[in-house]
């Protein structure tokens, strides 16, 4: 059985919002916050004003590899909703100046797995494409 694509997919204005769901989410899960104070924002894609696709969480105590995992999923789920790669990139940069950061390296527990490694290799060009951006 053959899955249909998203109507999202083939939208021309779709955007990435982030909403709070904890202690001030985005701003507290950048920093080191006291004992049991945990911020947690949720990210996700609008079209329309509608949220369509929740893409990830993330939380206080955040580290690279949970970054990686957060992108590696994102993607992911980028991919099944249909987005071109010229789209995905799009979100990526609209997660990026809401203050999402890249890893440090594309790895993860289960990223040597063969149905991540497309993930994985458009995971290095984004950190490459962000280093050479700065």
């Amino acid at each position: 059985m053959r899955r249909e694509t998203s109507p999202v997919a083939h939208a021309d204005e779709f955007r990435v919002a982030a909403r709070a769901l904890q202690h001030g989410g985005f701003a507290t899960w950048r920093t080191p916050g006291r004992t049991g104070h945990k911020g947690t924002s949720q990210y996700g894609l609008l079209h329309c004003n509608r949220w369509v696709a929740t893409l990830g969480e993330l939380t206080t105590g955040v580290t690279d590899v949970d970054l990686a995992s957060f992108w590696a999923r994102t993607l992911r789920r980028l991919r099944r909703l249909g987005l071109s790669e010229v789209g995905r990139q799009d979100v990526a940069r609209q997660l990026i100046r809401k203050g999402v950061p890249l890893p440090d390296q594309p790895t993860w527990s289960g990223a040597d797995e063969p149905q991540w490694r497309d993930v994985v290799a458009e995971i290095a060009a984004l950190i490459e494409d962000n280093e050479l951006a700065t």
